[in-house]
Formats: structure tokens, C-alpha cells, sequence
């Protein structure tokens, strides 16, 4: 039987404009404890964050089908209000889940960008280790990708990192923005630090894309991370998230600063 009545008996209200409220409300509910940073980072938590936009879905589906048979059975049903309501706040809850995401995934692409500069500092400890030297600046992206000791995803800082949403378990990453391919790079080498250099001189830097950068505090750029900073290699192959990256060792003699 649907939901709504037949000619000549009293109309109803519309069960899924009801049910479209009552997921609203219970979206917004549920979003405090999803969202909160409070929370472990544990494999129930993650999955509970990525699946708490349910509700609120399931909300603005229910009311903008409670709408369109309203519509429909003009005067035999009626909880258009319910539905309007219902579909609104259900709006708002998504847009407030997918802004929170946007937010981590800001963070998500510092942590990776990190993980990648420090993957690259492996790698030139094994170039050292083979050739003692570091790879010749202007050829250094060439020399590791093409050697086996990078991977072209390792060489990119992604802007947007975009996880599995659906199953908690799994980390890698489903889309990463800009996409990563051979001739893209992130990063810049300064030409100054050699092996034997101060630990704290600076190896790699964030610059815009290019392919085989090297140079100075002239290269650097704050861009991949909205300007708050940049992450640096260093000699001793810590990475650092840097504010004000002008004000380190570039292993010159004028500091180039």
C-alpha cells in the first residue's frame, strides 16, 4: 500500500518528509563525536568518520522523494514543510562533513608530503651509500626514479589526498591531486649540501613544479601548503615543517638569505 490515501479520505502526512527530519537531526547528532579530533585515530574511529555523512544522505534522499510525491498526489499527501526542512538541514550537515574532510585532507597532503621527503632522504642515504656522493643537482630526479630508488608518486607534494571511504582498514590513498607522472616534481635540491655538510643544512626543499630543480631560498615555495610553510630535508635526513624556511643553513657562504 503506498503512502499516500485514496480520493476522498483524509490525506497523511508523508512518512519519508518525517524520516527525512528525524535523519537530519540525527546527522547533526552524530557529527560531533565523528568529527572530533579528540578521538584516536583508531581503524573503528576512522570507518565510524568516514561513514557518519550517512544519515545525513539518506536524509536529503528521503525528503527530496517525499517532494516529488507530494508533488505528484497533490492534495492526497501532504508534509511538504517536513520534507523542505528535512532536505535543508540535511544540506547543511553534508556540507559541514565534506568541509571537515576537505580540512583533513589538508592535513592528509602535509603528512604525505613529509613521508615523501623523508622516502627521498632514504634513497639518497643509498645513493651516498653506492656512488659516495650525492646525485649531481641538476639530474638527481632522473638518476633516482630511473634507478629504482624513488617512485614518481614520492617526488609530487599532493595538495588533495582523497582515502577509501568506505572501509575503515584500508590507508592508501584513492586519488591524489596533482596526479603524480614522470617530469613532475615538488621538490628542489640545493646544490650547497654535500655528504659531509652540517646536519642542519638544508638537502631538498619544497619548490614549485618542475623536474631536476636545484638552487636556493629563491626556489623554495610555500604554495603546496596555503602559505603556513614548507617541509625541508635536512642533511642529517630529519624533515622539518618549516614557517619561516629563509632563516636556515643553505651551506653558503653568503647564507643566501
Amino acid at each position: 500500500m503506498s503512502e499516500f490515501e485514496t480520493q476522498g479520505q483524509k490525506p497523511k502526512t508523508s512518512k519519508l518528509a518525517l524520516a527525512s527530519v528525524l535523519l537530519a537531526v540525527l546527522g547533526f547528532l552524530v557529527l560531533p563525536f565523528a568529527l572530533s579530533f579528540a578521538l584516536p585515530a583508531s581503524k573503528p574511529v576512522i570507518f565510524y568518520r568516514n561513514m557518519s555523512f550517512l544519515p545525513a544522505l539518506f536524509g536529503f534522499t528521503f525528503g527530496t522523494i517525499a517532494l516529488f510525491k507530494i508533488r505528484k498526489y497533490s492534495g492526497m499527501l501532504r508534509g511538504g514543510g517536513f520534507a523542505i526542512v528535512g532536505t535543508a538541514l540535511s544540506i547543511i550537515c553534508l556540507g559541514i562533513w565534506l568541509e571537515n574532510q576537505l580540512l583533513l585532507d589538508v592535513g592528509r597532503g602535509r603528512f604525505s608530503c613529509t613521508r615523501n621527503l623523508s622516502h627521498i632522504g632514504k634513497a639518497l642515504i643509498i645513493y651516498n651509500t653506492d656512488y659516495g656522493q650525492y646525485p649531481p643537482a641538476n639530474k638527481w630526479c632522473d638518476l633516482l626514479l630511473d634507478n629504482g630508488y624513488v617512485k614518481k608518486e614520492q617526488l609530487i607534494c599532493p595538495k588533495v589526498v582523497l582515502y577509501w571511504p568506505f572501509v575503515g582498514h584500508k590507508t592508501e590513498p584513492m586519488l591524489v591531486l596533482p596526479f603524480a607522472k614522470k617530469g613532475r616534481c615538488s621538490y628542489a635540491m640545493n646544490p650547497n649540501c654535500k655528504p659531509n655538510s652540517s646536519p642542519d643544512t638544508v638537502l631538498l626543499f619544497e619548490s614549485q613544479y618542475g623536474w631536476n630543480l636545484y638552487g636556493g631560498v629563491e626556489k623554495l615555495s610555500l604554495e603546496n601548503h596555503n602559505y603556513d610553510g614548507c617541509n625541508i630535508l635536512y642533511n642529517d635526513y630529519h624533515v622539518k615543517f618549516e614557517r619561516i624556511p629563509s632563516e636556515m643553513d643553505w651551506g653558503d657562504k653568503q647564507g643566501n638569505r
